[in-house]
């Protein structure tokens, strides 16, 4: 079972971890970006059977990542690309695996890590830029459905965003004096 972790607290957070990822690698850069404004899962990068690709539709552009699950359905998510995604993310995901030398999760898991603790965050994760994506929808007011679709994600998921969006929405309300 997965270990719950924290979202970011706020933009400036991500700020510092975006600074130091972008003066570690452009590798690094491309990964935070990605994991932050998608919320996809380190292993749809990294694993070949994932087919991810961007998709142009009525003017806006789209990032779609499907694969067939073991019982034969397709796992199919898509979300809007960020305007902070500055790269063609499907030719990315052609670079990575196609690289002579692969790149695991493992790999990616301890790439963020670093940048967490350069940024001055013990904890970070592939799986804090996701928590953070689905609190930024439901505290936007993405319903609940859209959001478990979006992310493709279970209702337990989702219970554990809500909570830490409601804790945001606490702690917002204490420093204004409500």
């Amino acid at each position: 079972m997965s270990v719950e972790k924290e979202p970011l607290r706020d933009d400036k957070q991500f700020d510092k971890i975006l600074e130091v990822a972008t003066r570690l690698s452009d590798n690094a850069r491309k990964i935070v970006l990605l994991l932050r404004y998608t919320g996809m899962h380190i292993s749809v990068l990294c694993k070949p059977k994932y087919e991810l690709q961007e998709v142009k539709r009525n003017g806006d552009v789209y990032v779609v990542w499907k694969r067939t699950k073991k019982d034969g359905k397709e796992a199919h998510t898509e979300i809007l690309k960020s305007k902070y995604i500055d790269f063609d993310i499907g030719e990315y995901a052609r670079e990575v695996q196609g690289r002579k030398r692969k790149r695991s999760r493992q790999y990616f898991h301890a790439l963020v890590r670093r940048i967490g603790l350069k940024a001055g965050l013990s904890d970070l994760s592939p799986m804090t830029f996701r928590h953070t994506l689905g609190i930024d929808m439901i505290e936007r007011g993405v319903p609940r459905d859209a959001v478990r679709n979006i992310l493709n994600c279970s209702e337990r998921v989702l219970r554990t965003y809500l909570k830490y969006s409601k804790g945001r929405e606490t702690n917002v309300l204490k420093k204004i004096g409500w």
